[in-house]
């Protein structure tokens, strides 16, 4: 029974937020995506770094060759900078604000009409559609940019442990 009630809580948050509220919990959506997928791809590099630091690279050329190819691949993308996560990141709170500005204007246009009660909602209807807009764009873009400077930071570390551990897997010179 209060699964149900939060559900029709959700809903009625959501419909209370105006129009906006709905591009903005599916560019949360997004966002949550892309950052699961580059906390999977540095879960993969972290786990390929234990592997490959275990091993000993064999003297043939081959080998060595094919090390050289993993370390380019893994190196590469530790490099990349995930621009499309980021952009939408500092997008969240602007949809945000632009939804606080669509329920500022419902406001005022009750303000005008001179009524404070109308079924739509009127000046209360107007102010709560700005605030929840706004309180989503900051709920989505807060956590989302944590993790995202978590995920800098772990990839940053990677990076410098496959730079120290180069030497490992460099050929050596007879």
């Amino acid at each position: 029974m209060s699964v149900v009630w939060q559900d029709l809580a959700i809903a009625r948050m959501m419909w209370a937020g105006g129009w906006m509220m709905f591009p903005l919990a599916l560019l949360g959506v997004w966002v949550s995506y892309l950052l699961i997928l580059r906390s999977l791809e540095l879960g993969w590099v972290w786990s390929w770094l234990r592997g490959a630091s275990s091993k000993r690279p064999n003297q043939q050329r081959d080998s060595e060759e094919i090390m050289e190819v993993e370390q380019t691949r893994v190196r590469m993308l530790l490099m990349r900078v995930p621009v499309l996560t980021q952009t939408l990141i500092s997008s969240a709170p602007l949809m945000g604000l632009l939804g606080t500005v669509s329920g500022m204007i419902t406001t005022f246009s009750a303000l005008a009409d001179g009524a404070l009660y109308q079924p739509t909602g009127g000046i209360a209807g107007g102010i709560s559609q700005a605030l929840l807009t706004t309180q989503l764009g900051l709920g989505i873009a807060l956590p989302a940019l944590l993790w995202e400077r978590v995920l800098l930071r772990w990839s940053s570390r990677l990076l410098g442990r496959l730079e120290r551990s180069s030497s490992h897997f460099s050929p050596r010179e007879a």
